[in-house]
């Protein structure tokens, strides 16, 4: 599901092989293209500033529409993910073949080559106080880039174990804060990704920052059993955390 950027009222959604469009915020959903792949939607992507602009992820292809999704274009084969840049909405990236990083700077049409890491690619995120500062998880490792993403460093050292790390949030006031999590905790750096730093020890499915005040940061919990599910929250980065039911379907939250 993608939410346009300017007008919350047009969102897409990819079910199965199908792409659907609301332009009145879900009272009434529009079938925009039917069988895609026979792999299904996995991702879609809509531009911020042109709600005609949507971009498809299914099967092994990434898939651009101009039109809206009546009519779409193979970008790539065996892509893996792509997202837009957060502050320059012309510039995209793609993660191709699991460990390249491609970059249009036309909204999709024109491509070329940025990186290529020696780890499977999981996520790459942008820094918005210095949008030439990227983050990237590559399985077991944190990779930071201070040139728009041209050269890396790792920051934190492989450190194998079977979970990856995963849902690395940016500070918004700050680029060498970040949190992160793996094995189902949550991590909170000052340092780049150097050390982490445990803020939550338990079953930790996904979080998420208040973008107005970082201390403050939400987390959906596992529970002791699959459907047990908890959301929890900190008002002081992690030091206390005490639990939300007011109004939330806790059962069943993911996200």
């Amino acid at each position: 599901i993608s939410i346009h950027k300017n007008n919350s009222d047009i969102i897409y959604s990819g079910v199965s092989s199908s792409l659907s469009r609301t332009d009145d915020g879900g009272m009434s959903v529009n079938p925009v293209k039917n069988n895609l792949s026979i792999f299904g939607i996995t991702e879609t992507l809509v531009s911020p500033i042109n709600a005609e602009l949507v971009f498809v992820k299914t099967g092994l292809y990434i898939l651009r529409s101009s039109d809206g999704g009546n009519n779409f274009e193979i970008l790539f084969n065996n892509g893996q993910f792509i997202t837009v840049h957060p502050v320059n909405p012309l510039t995209y990236f793609v993660v191709r073949n699991k460990k390249e990083i491609w970059r249009s700077d036309d909204e999709g049409i024109n491509w070329y080559f940025v990186y290529s890491f020696q780890e499977f690619v999981r996520e790459i995120n942008v820094s918005l106080t210095d949008t030439s500062i990227f983050y990237c998880i590559a399985d077991y490792s944190i990779y930071r880039s201070d040139d728009s993403g041209y050269n890396w460093i790792k920051t934190h050292p492989y450190s194998y174990s079977e979970w990856s790390f995963t849902n690395l949030v940016i500070n918004p006031f700050n680029h060498n804060s970040i949190y992160i999590r793996k094995e189902n905790r949550m991590y909170h750096s000052t340092d780049r990704g150097e050390v982490l730093n445990e803020i939550h020890s338990f079953d930790v499915i996904s979080f998420t920052i208040d973008y107005n005040d970082t201390l403050t940061i939400y987390a959906c919990m596992s529970g002791n059993t699959f459907v047990d599910k908890n959301i929890m929250k900190t008002t002081n980065g992690g030091l206390e955390w005490f639990l939300l039911t007011n109004g939330f379907p806790v059962d069943y939250a993911f996200s």
